[in-house]
């Protein structure tokens, strides 16, 4: 029989389920923009502004988490308010791609490029993070 898991363990594994949710979300709105917007994507990925674009990924991904919250206190189920927040704010339909002019897309094997150096920099801001040490006790 498997022993309860302790607070820290719990803590952890929620942790671990927030960040694969925030890198799917995350993954989900990088697409979205370099196939809606494929010449910024280029131009911020040429000119090493790879910040920017995490900075736009983190600021959609954050709105898209208050949307969540707000429908799930409002009674709607995680799942669902997720569907809702990606077809609502991440990925909308109707964009660019779409139309009848849509955008000369990015070839493939820079689409990659990018989503690597992004997923890079995520990993680097995870290890800061982790690596953060609070005193807890008085000086």
């Amino acid at each position: 029989m498997a022993s309860p898991l302790t607070l820290r363990q719990r803590k952890r594994k929620l942790q671990a389920k927030e960040n694969n949710r925030v890198d799917t979300l995350g993954r989900t709105r990088l697409m979205w923009l370099m196939d809606n917007e494929p010449e910024r994507m280029l131009e911020l990925y040429q000119s090493g502004k790879i910040l920017e674009i995490e900075d736009q990924l983190a600021r959609d991904i954050q709105q898209a988490d208050r949307y969540i919250k707000e429908r799930v206190k409002q009674g709607m189920s995680e799942l669902e308010a997720e569907d809702r927040a990606v077809e609502l704010i991440l990925a909308p339909s109707g964009g660019p791609e779409q139309s009848d002019n849509p955008p000369k897309p990015l070839p493939p094997q820079l689409k990659e490029q990018i989503i690597d150096r992004v997923e890079a920099l995520e990993e680097g801001f995870r290890r800061q993070e982790a690596n953060k040490v609070v005193l807890l006790h008085r000086k």
